[in-house]
């Protein structure tokens, strides 16, 4: 989006860094100054190795809600991927409280598992996927970035004007070594007793050989909301 600010005088906000993907390329826009509050240590000292290094970064290692943010600093907050670990209300407060005036938040996540979009594999692959604990990202049947209401309705209530919805799609098709691979790195998966979770990965592996002749696809949608501070026209 036009909103989305560059240039050396600019300072942003990002919430949720994890490994950094965001991170490089918000660093590339050139800021002044940027701050990452990330509450993993791991992560944070592996973001550190990564891009730590830049003078114009600070990574601060501890939740949000107990992060130093100086009131109307901030051109830009994002986060990637990461909102939906926040409380939503108070999480807004603060970065309303942070942001200067007319500064942008900016929300986004990926999506590669959604069901009738389009995507045969994930239809065919939900019924390995029942009475499992799937993670608090996903609601009734869907990733909860997809409704839109909600996260228009949170950010009016939040204090935000001009809001901006878009979705990105790609789309791409995996054999089944990859598509084990992608859905090995979900949490939720990882998180699996070792029997129930080589199980699913096998019978994930199976179904792309069987139900897709070696190659399933895999649509990827990025839902992204922008937003601005305060009652701007």
């Amino acid at each position: 989006p036009s909103r989305a600010p560059s240039g050396a005088a600019r300072v942003i906000l990002e919430i949720g860094a994890g490994t950094g993907l965001a991170t490089r390329d918000l660093l590339a826009r050139n800021p002044r100054k940027m701050v990452v509050v990330e509450p993993d240590t791991q992560m944070a000292e592996f973001l550190g190795t990564q891009v730590g290094r830049a003078e114009n970064l600070t990574i601060q290692n501890c939740a949000f809600e107990d992060a130093d943010l100086p009131a109307a600093s901030f051109d830009l907050a994002t986060a990637a991927a990461s909102f939906h670990w926040l409380e939503p209300v108070s999480a807004l407060a603060k970065i309303t409280m942070a942001l200067k005036p007319c500064g942008t938040l900016a929300l986004w996540w990926n999506v590669y598992r959604a069901k009738n979009i389009g995507d045969e594999f994930a239809d065919a692959l939900a019924p390995l996927l029942e009475g499992m604990a799937l993670p608090p990202s996903e609601g009734a049947g869907t990733h909860h970035s997809l409704d839109v209401d909600k996260y228009r309705n949170l950010l009016d209530e939040g204090g935000f004007a001009r809001v901006e919805h878009l979705i990105l799609r790609r789309e791409r098709t995996l054999d089944a070594a990859n598509m084990r691979a992608l859905y090995e790195s979900y949490s939720f998966v990882r998180l699996l007793p070792e029997p129930e979770r080589l199980g699913l990965l096998d019978g994930i592996a199976d179904l792309v050989e069987t139900r897709f002749c070696g190659n399933a696809p895999n649509i990827i949608l990025t839902p992204l909301y922008v937003a601005m501070k305060g009652n701007a026209d």
